[in-house]
């Protein structure tokens, strides 16, 4: 648990909390929201900075809609979309000469009422 990591004084004071391509993965996606939950529930103030990268197998990889609306959802968060760009990545092993995978620069926060 998040706390036998941390002291929940501690926790309350975070104002930031930053996530670089921790959403990609089906099987990892569950365990870092509900960290994050926990945090928000500890820090009300925090806000979650997160990259995403769309990639395209779909089988492995969760995508950017599901995370949306499960945190929208599930969690009763929201979300801004700060930034996005498209990437190239047919330099990348065996990716086609055209494979453009958007970046976003994702902000979560719990919702404010």
């Amino acid at each position: 648990p998040l706390e036998d990591q941390i002291e929940e004084s501690v926790l309350s004071q975070i104002d930031l909390i930053i996530g670089c391509d921790c959403l990609v993965w089906k099987s990892l996606e569950d365990h870092t929201l509900s960290q994050v939950n926990r945090m928000f529930e500890l820090a009300p103030q925090a806000r979650f900075l997160v990259t995403y990268q769309r990639r395209s197998l779909n089988s492995v990889f969760t995508n950017l809609e599901y995370i949306l609306n499960k945190v929208h959802d599930k969690y009763g968060w929201d979300f801004d979309c700060l930034a996005w760009r498209s990437v190239n990545c047919a330099k990348d092993g065996d990716a086609p000469e055209d494979a453009d995978n958007d970046l976003f620069l994702i902000e979560m926060m719990p919702r404010r009422d």
